[in-house]
């Protein structure tokens, strides 16, 4: 149960599911860190988080974590039955999601809303709906990103948010995705930000060797373009044949096994170096360890890696999503080429490494980025959330 302190009088249950990891891989997760880091002095946030919770560093007195665990014989399934193991801690999540709920229920807990901040996992979706009955509170979804999912599922995913109060997009892209695939009520747009004061102090006095050629940060998976990175590669080595390209973000056993086949098809194995999950100072310091970051993501819904790269003094080649031109499209150390065209993703590549080409842009991407921040962000999100309440 969520006890009261001081003048904290707006109650907030969060419900989330991430990958089974206490190092934050992906940027939507990044995003309810950094919002509920800001939490105001009159809201509490009782969070139901999977163990081990990345949002348990915050447990204070405004952010309380209660984390449920998946068996571990589940988790055991994960190298040999990828698919069928996540759907299985899908469904234990879920119901351990309620049964939470339920306890906190019983328990005398009460509070003005349930929130879901990334409403595109089924889980968490599943168990706001449900809290949404237990407590009879009204729910707020905010939805990160559609695309991952086929057609039928969209669907599907709008249906269910059609059940909530109130439906927060990460852009006004993803707001008219959502449209079109037919929701209904209520869409608030907020997006996401950056700390550009903690990476600067990451950053401070830091000397650059430049030891990568590019850099890659984002989940290993093929709709954020992974494979195409291979072929990128391959073609940016048949100029510069010593050229590293360093993979950083979370695999899983699937797209890691077809990340080394493709590796391994194209001759790159001494040529990509894939890390997997890091922290964040870490990551900062490989990213400023690089000189360009290359970006062939199909599925972004605001682009939290490209602003992390600018503001690392990193000029960035990706493809030309919608999306980018709500941020970054306009900077010039930003390079779009059409979605898909990973052949004009490696001739530009090509173009900034010759000659050093790439360093005429690092100091252009952090004064560019300093626009985005985390504490307006947050301060937006907390103006829908407790209005909705």
């Amino acid at each position: 149960m969520v006890e009261t302190t001081g003048s904290r009088t707006f109650r907030i249950l969060l419900l989330s599911y991430h990958s089974p990891t206490n190092v934050i891989s992906a940027g939507g997760f990044r995003r309810t860190f950094e919002i509920l880091k800001r939490t105001p002095d009159d809201v509490e946030v009782f969070v139901v988080d999977n163990s081990p919770s990345f949002l348990s560093t915050l447990d204070n007195g405004a952010v309380h974590v209660k984390e449920y665990r998946v068996p571990g014989v589940i988790k055991g399934l994960e190298d040999r039955f990828f698919i069928f193991e996540r759907l299985l801690e899908w469904l234990f999540s879920f119901i351990l999601m309620v049964v939470n709920c339920i306890e906190l229920k019983r328990a005398g807990g009460y509070f003005d809303l349930v929130y879901v901040p990334s409403s595109e996992i089924f889980p968490s979706l599943f168990a706001g709906l449900v809290a949404k009955y237990i407590f009879k509170n009204e729910l707020v979804l905010c939805n990160m990103n559609i695309d991952i999912y086929s057609y039928l599922f969209m669907r599907l995913l709008v249906r269910l948010h059609n059940r909530a109060d109130r439906v927060i997009a990460l852009s006004e892209d993803l707001r008219d995705k959502l449209r079109h695939l037919g929701a209904e009520g209520t869409i608030e747009v907020n997006g996401a930000g950056i700390d550009n004061e903690y990476i600067a102090k990451v950053l401070e006095g830091r000397a650059s060797d430049k030891q990568y050629d590019a850099v890659f940060v984002g989940r290993t998976t093929v709709h954020k373009g992974s494979l195409d990175l291979v072929k990128i590669w391959s073609i940016v080595t048949g100029v510069f044949a010593q050229a590293r390209l360093l993979m950083i973000g979370s695999l899983d056993p699937v797209n890691h096994s077809m990340l080394r086949t493709s590796i391994k098809k194209h001759n790159m194995e001494k040529n990509i170096v894939v890390k997997g999950t890091v922290l964040e100072d870490a990551k900062f310091g490989l990213m400023k360890d690089s000189k360009l970051c290359v970006f062939p993501s199909y599925v972004e819904e605001w682009g939290i890696v490209p602003q992390e790269a600018l503001a690392c003094g990193l000029p960035v080649v990706l493809y030309d999503l919608p999306v980018y031109k709500e941020n970054i499209r306009s900077c010039e150390a930003v390079f779009a080429v059409e979605v898909g065209d990973y052949m004009g993703i490696a001739r530009k590549t090509i173009e900034l490494l010759s000659d050093d080409a790439f360093r005429e842009y690092a100091a252009i991407g952090p004064a560019f980025v300093a626009r985005y921040n985390w504490d307006v962000v947050s301060q937006a999100e907390f103006r829908i959330l407790t209005k909705a309440g």
